[in-house]
C-alpha cells in the first residue's frame, strides 16, 4: 500500500492505493471520499487519460505520484487540451463549444495562473481571436490548442 495525490479543480487529496488497483477502483475510492460519481470522473497522468481497466502498475504510478481528476459536469460540454508550447505541459479544460476564446483563456488562467492577457492560442496553425467561439473553429472534444505566451504585448 502507498498513497497518491489526486488533484482536482477544487481540491487535492491523498488516497491509499495498491499498485494492482485498477483505475476504476481508484475512482471508487475517490467517490467514497468526495461523493463524485465514478462515471463523472476522468483521471489523467501527464495529459493522458487513464483507462478504467488498467492498473496503477501499468501506468507506473507509485508512492506520492499525482494524477489529475477532471469532473465531467459541464452539460453539453467537451474537454479540450491546452498545451504550453514552451514546456509542452498539457492542461485539460472543460468547456462548451459556445465559449469564446476569451472565456477559454480566463478558464486557463484559473487553472494555471498565467494571465489571460498574456496568452495567445493557436489551433491548426491559426491564432484564435478572442471574440470568436470554439465552434467557429470547429474545435471538438480532445482537440489540442497550443498556448504561446505573449512577450511585451507582442
Amino acid at each position: 500500500m502507498f498513497n497518491i495525490l489526486v488533484k482536482a479543480h477544487s481540491f487535492k487529496t491523498r488516497i491509499d492505493v495498491d499498485s494492482n488497483d485498477t483505475i476504476q477502483q481508484v475512482k471508487h475510492k475517490i467517490q467514497e471520499r468526495h461523493d463524485i460519481d465514478v462515471d463523472k470522473q476522468d483521471l489523467y497522468l501527464g495529459g493522458k487519460k487513464l483507462e478504467n481497466k488498467r492498473t496503477l502498475r501499468y501506468y507506473n504510478i507509485g508512492q506520492n505520484d499525482s494524477i489529475q481528476l477532471n469532473q465531467i459536469n459541464v452539460p453539453g460540454g467537451i474537454e479540450i487540451i491546452v498545451k504550453n508550447q514552451k514546456n509542452n505541459k498539457p492542461t485539460i479544460l472543460q468547456v462548451k463549444p459556445s465559449y469564446t476564446i476569451e472565456e477559454v483563456k480566463r478558464k486557463y488562467e484559473e487553472e494555471d495562473g498565467l494571465s489571460a492577457d498574456c496568452l495567445k492560442f493557436i489551433y491548426n496553425g491559426k491564432e484564435l481571436e478572442n471574440h470568436r467561439l470554439l465552434s467557429d473553429y470547429c474545435i471538438k472534444g480532445k482537440d489540442i490548442i497550443w498556448l504561446v505566451a505573449r512577450v511585451n504585448g507582442a
